[in-house]
């Protein structure tokens, strides 16, 4: 993935994604969230900045190694944002909502995994909920489909058996 200084959310770096290879790639960024996953109980919260070119796509893995389940899909594409399974294409939307073009918006992502409540806000507002068919969650996977263009900064994400008091303030630095 390409590190770069010619936009950034916060400090002088974030990552550019972008999608030359068909059906994606050729970056897969895959940031595992601990080596005790997947996380099948308790409560887990993701944030981070997002600037869309021309689409955006990244899921969250259910199980430890990539590539053996995915517990959710996200897309992005003008301006509308989508939750779901999106196996080539969406066969469930969980959720559908809409995102700022043209500039950047933080997506923050509040699961309880004991009730099954994935809830989702960008920038701050509730976008909605939803439940979960793949209730887990071990990591993040960012992957460009073919003509997507993205960047990413400011990644953070918590865990705890115990509900979380939003507080992460040590995003992984670019």
């Amino acid at each position: 993935v390409q590190i770069t200084n010619t936009l950034s959310n916060s400090g002088s770096n974030s990552i550019f994604l972008n999608g030359t290879s068909s059906p994606g790639g050729p970056s897969d960024v895959v940031l595992p969230f601990s080596s005790s996953t997947p996380y099948t109980n308790g409560f887990f919260s993701f944030r981070s900045n997002f600037y869309i070119i021309s689409g955006a796509y990244f899921n969250f893995q259910a199980a430890t190694t990539p590539g053996i389940t995915w517990a959710l899909d996200v897309g992005m594409n003008n301006g509308t944002i989508n939750f779901g399974t999106y196996p080539g294409s969406w066969t469930a939307v969980y959720l559908s909502s809409t995102y700022p073009t043209n500039q950047w918006f933080e997506l923050r992502m509040e699961i309880d995994i004991n009730l099954n409540v994935w809830a989702v806000f960008i920038d701050g507002v509730l976008q909605g909920s939803f439940a979960n068919p793949n209730n887990k969650i071990a990591s993040l996977d960012l992957y460009p489909i073919a003509g997507n263009q993205f960047y990413v900064d400011d990644v953070c994400y918590e865990y705890s058996t115990t509900p979380i008091i939003w507080g992460c303030t040590d995003p992984i630095a670019l």
